[in-house]
């Protein structure tokens, strides 16, 4: 009811207060489902986990994140991991997906609160960056370009469908693509408010290709889109 995560989690029994990697993990999957399904549901609960986590978690002195809560048992000491091993570490995908819901809503704080944590961190990457892989795919995200993509039509047409699988198939990490319906984004609109004005033009489907939120002319012509893409 609070907002905060168990290890254990079952109908009428939960036990085990979550970790930082908890609460980063579970906030990547949500971006990713969201980007996979464009059901905003999964985006507001992504937003949700991190606002938690930023509060709980968020080393505001020194930068990175701590691997217990602030409201969890009392440690003597707060451990902070950043190291890489057979999983990523709390702290780089942390890191992602601050930066990855930042692109996708357009609020600084959390392209803000990720800088602060690879500032923070820094030491330890440079000394080690073998060790710390995933982290410098944040690295590379947040030193950009960046690429945001739009694509404005009905989600029930099957041109704009197939524009989207196009628009996802590209490997480029540091993307993220976002489906504006033609009609009743307002819901959207109000997690990603810079979508409210990239409505359909012409017939079909409408791509904005964005880069750090500089948009291009909006196009109908999918492969130039994803030409673009691939050429970067």
């Amino acid at each position: 009811e609070d907002g905060s995560l168990y290890k254990v989690a079952r109908p009428g029994l939960s036990a085990g207060s979550g970790l930082l990697e908890d609460y980063a993990f579970a906030s990547w999957g949500l971006l990713e489902l969201f980007e996979t399904s464009q059901e905003l549901r999964f985006l507001k609960a992504a937003r949700e986990l991190v606002d938690y986590m930023l509060v709980e978690f968020e080393d505001t002195d020194a930068g990175g994140f701590f691997l217990s809560s602030a409201s969890g048992e009392q440690l003597i000491v707060r451990p902070k991991e950043s190291t890489d091993g057979a999983i990523p570490s709390g702290n780089s995908m942390a890191t992602l997906a601050l930066l990855r819901l930042g692109r996708l809503t357009g609020e600084v704080k959390y392209e803000t609160a990720a800088a602060e944590s690879l500032e923070g961190l820094s030491g330890s990457i440079t000394r080690a960056p073998g060790s710390h892989t995933q982290f410098l795919m944040g690295l590379d995200f947040a030193l950009g370009p960046t690429k945001e993509v739009v694509v404005t039509g009905d989600p029930a047409d099957p041109k704009t469908q197939d524009a989207l699988r196009r628009i996802h198939r590209p490997f480029v990490p540091s993307k993220v693509v976002i489906l504006r319906p033609s009609s009743g984004y307002e819901a959207l609109a109000k997690v990603v408010p810079y979508v409210e004005l990239q409505g359909v033009v012409g017939e079909g489907p409408t791509l904005y290709l964005c880069q750090d939120f500089a948009c291009q002319a909006p196009t109908g012509d999918v492969q130039s889109v994803v030409e673009a893409l691939e050429g970067v």
